[in-house]
């Protein structure tokens, strides 16, 4: 199986480049408001094991708040610079960061519960990437182990095109802006766009531009399934995110985020 490095390099600039902003641009999507629900359907639907790998991990806030729950944490990410911010945190040594390709999983352990949080799936842009992902998972996951992921919904996307995210900041104003991508690796897909702009520390009076590239990749639900079953994982839920609320059913025009829950055979 190949992978696509040119697009994983590009992706993996873009958040080098992102990374400093990372926590305070994501300041609104708390892991108390968010993480439960995985740690729900990880209890719901898992052996009850507590060793948990945080894939795509970033700067390990997500990492750091399962930790906080009772869980044994591995979080692995393939930036330098976000996990360089996740080492300087506050209980950072409960956590093992690991900087690791998705894609090219090294051996790290075996897990009950494997997470990716936050459309971290999206930015892997080809077919054969996915199921890269998805082997390495099967292979880090116990029997009966279940693996936990997101993706934006496609009222989200919509929502996100029409509407440009504004974030007034003290010393930043940051535009968030999604276009649509007839081709993204090898499909449809969309780029996320960042255009920000930070006061000088020497000047409060200039400002500096600064813009941020993300592709991502739309991939529907029969498209994950079918790489799930070819890894050896089960496909046996998916949930809606709708106002904060987990909901029993998912639905693309209605919900904000799809949750998907696979285990291993």
């Amino acid at each position: 199986m190949t992978v696509s490095p040119g697009i994983g390099d590009e992706v993996l600039a873009g958040y080098e480049e992102f990374a400093g902003f990372y926590d305070r641009d994501s300041a609104g999507r708390s892991f108390e408001m968010y993480g439960q629900w995985f740690h729900e359907l990880a209890v719901r639907y898992g052996t009850g094991g507590r060793r948990l790998l945080d894939m795509g991990c970033a700067t390990g806030t997500n990492a750091l708040g399962f930790a906080g729950l009772g869980y044994e944490v591995t979080g692995c990410d393939n930036s330098p610079a976000m996990l360089a911010l996740a080492y300087g945190k506050e209980g950072a040594g409960d956590v093992l960061f690991v900087e690791a390709d998705l894609r090219e999983l090294p051996d790290l352990g075996r897990f009950d519960v494997c997470c990716a949080m936050t459309d971290t799936l999206a930015h892997m842009l080809t077919g054969e990437d996915l199921a890269a992902v998805f082997a390495g998972v099967a292979r880090s996951l116990v029997p009966g182990g279940v693996f936990v992921f997101d993706r934006l919904s496609q009222r989200s996307v919509r929502r996100a095109i029409a509407n440009p995210i504004v974030l007034d900041q003290q010393e930043q104003f940051v535009v968030w802006r999604i276009t649509p991508q007839e081709r993204v690796g090898d499909g449809a897909g969309f780029e996320t766009r960042i255009d920000r702009f930070v006061t000088d520390p020497d000047d409060e009076q200039r400002w500096r531009r600064m813009v941020h590239r993300l592709l991502c990749r739309h991939h529907t639900t029969p498209e994950l399934e079918d790489k799930l079953v070819a890894a050896g994982l089960n496909l046996i839920a998916v949930h809606g995110l709708q106002r904060g609320k987990l909901r029993e059913e998912a639905d693309e025009q209605a919900d904000d985020h799809l949750l998907y829950v696979a285990r291993h055979a």
